[in-house]
């Protein structure tokens, strides 16, 4: 087993002006076995079409021990983007966008966006407080129903939900 975590080096997946985008991956087994696997890290546009590999290589997972690696990122305009990073079986993906300038929040507080990913699990605040440093003022978060409701009349809220509403 191979743990593959993706992380912006500003610590917001959002990069304003000349702040060009760069992230790291860390990546780690948590048995007692060290693992060789391939490394591929890839970055794709918002359609998800590939833009380049970035690194396709072998690597050695060391057992127990965390290992961070920086992905070089070489983006031309400003846009929305993917980075998703396989080592063996493992894979993460994160989006990030390069913007122009941060935005001011509107005076009349009517900028919202909408938190469409059921996986942010515990980066709730995270994200959040991205959001207010573009700008907005309102976040609207998808629950799906039926993790709610399982079972017809049985009710079970995620965690990640109870975070989102008491990170508000």
């Amino acid at each position: 087993l191979v743990v593959v975590k993706l992380r912006p080096k500003n610590g917001t997946p959002y990069f304003w002006g000349q702040d060009k985008p760069a992230m790291a991956f860390e990546f780690s087994t948590p048995g007692t076995v060290a693992v060789k696997a391939n490394l591929q890290v890839i970055l794709k546009d918002s359609r998800e079409k590939v833009i380049s590999t970035i690194i396709n290589e072998p690597v050695a997972v060391e057992s127990g021990k965390v290992t961070t690696k920086p992905i070089p990122i070489d983006v031309a305009s400003y846009g929305a983007y993917y980075v998703q990073c396989r080592l063996g079986m493992a894979s993460s993906r994160k989006s990030f966008c390069w913007l122009p300038g941060k935005a001011s929040v509107s005076p009349a507080g009517r900028l919202g966006v909408t938190v469409d990913d059921p996986g942010i699990g515990e980066d709730i605040p995270f994200y959040l407080e991205a959001a207010k440093s573009m700008g907005a003022s309102r976040v609207r978060f998808r629950f799906m129903w039926n993790q709610i409701e399982g079972t017809p009349g049985e009710y079970s809220f995620p965690k990640r939900y109870d975070l989102a509403i008491e990170s508000c």
